[in-house]
């Protein structure tokens, strides 16, 4: 049975509930990578991303609600590229979460309209997000929605213990190999 939801703006007195989803997005996401890891200050550094997306609307937060429960997060921000680039502007989905007892119930396939619908209206041509390479099921969701994976992020872990004293003396071990 499908459930009764509303989503709504975030409002000034509703930063608990953005963050209380949003620690859960990163819990969820830090067992699938180390790297998401929230920092020791994020709950401050999420009140200034809040604010600032107020003032400046380059972006929307929007929480689901089921009654008085927080259920959704969708955040999303307006993004530039170098002016290198011909299609430089676009919109980044940076966080879409709902909590497990109300996935399967349309929460975030709505929330996901709904960030499609503010991009297309603020003139962007494409929406864009990362997901994990091991979240299967965040990927099987978004090509259900019609999205497409177009580019992969590489990572090698680099070992400080390893570092040259100085980034010049490796500069000249390099050329002398050459």
């Amino acid at each position: 049975m499908k459930i009764a939801f509303e989503i709504r703006p975030v409002q000034a007195d509703e930063e608990w509930a953005v963050a209380h989803l949003f620690e859960a997005l990163h819990h969820y996401n830090t067992l699938l990578d180390p790297y998401f890891g929230l920092a020791e200050d994020w709950r401050e550094l999420l009140h200034d991303f809040l604010v600032n997306q107020v003032l400046d609307t380059s972006g929307i937060t929007m929480l689901a609600w089921h009654g008085n429960r927080p259920i959704g997060l969708l955040i999303v921000t307006g993004q530039q590229d170098s002016a290198l680039f011909k299609r430089r502007r676009w919109a980044e989905l940076l966080a879409l979460y709902v909590e497990q007892d109300y996935r399967s119930q349309g929460v975030a396939q709505s929330l996901l309209k709904l960030a499609q619908a503010w991009a297309s209206k603020q003139g962007y041509q494409r929406i864009q997000l990362y997901v994990t390479a091991s979240n299967h099921r965040a990927k099987r969701f978004y090509q259900a929605q019609g999205w497409q994976c177009v580019q992969e992020i590489w990572r090698l872990g680099l070992d400080q213990s390893q570092q040259p004293d100085d980034f010049a003396d490796q500069l000249i071990m390099c050329s002398s190999n050459e």
